[in-house]
């Protein structure tokens, strides 16, 4: 991030608030400004674009192929990363490009451990 793409502005926070967000900074080794960003990033993260999706597609292929030929792993957690690989393949291979494949996995994980689902 640039200085270009900041933007400043005036915040008011309740001087509670602030004490625990400073001391949150301290323990994190970072300014308040860089503590608040990093909060607000979290809680807002930037959408998923395309080529991302498209990238976390093949990070998630070549992390669920390790850890399904993985002897060391419970035979559970390999047949688990089997069954999601071939998912992930299938929906790949029925037309549906990289990104939209990974983004209805990351729908699909979001919903089982929402509070609601």
């Amino acid at each position: 991030m640039t200085n270009d793409d900041l933007v400043q502005f005036k915040l008011l926070l309740p001087a509670a608030l602030k004490l625990r967000v400073e001391a949150e900074a301290n323990a994190n080794r970072r300014s308040l400004s860089k503590e608040i960003v990093a909060v607000l990033d979290e809680k807002f993260p930037e959408p998923f674009t395309d080529d991302r999706l498209a990238a976390l597609a093949l990070e998630a292929a070549v992390a669920l192929t390790k850890m399904a030929n993985d002897t060391t792993r419970d035979q559970d957690e390999r047949d688990i990363a089997v069954i999601t690989l071939e998912k992930l393949r299938d929906d790949i291979r029925s037309g549906r490009t990289p990104a939209a494949a990974m983004r209805a996995y990351i729908e699909s994980i979001q919903m089982k451990t929402s509070p609601q689902g």
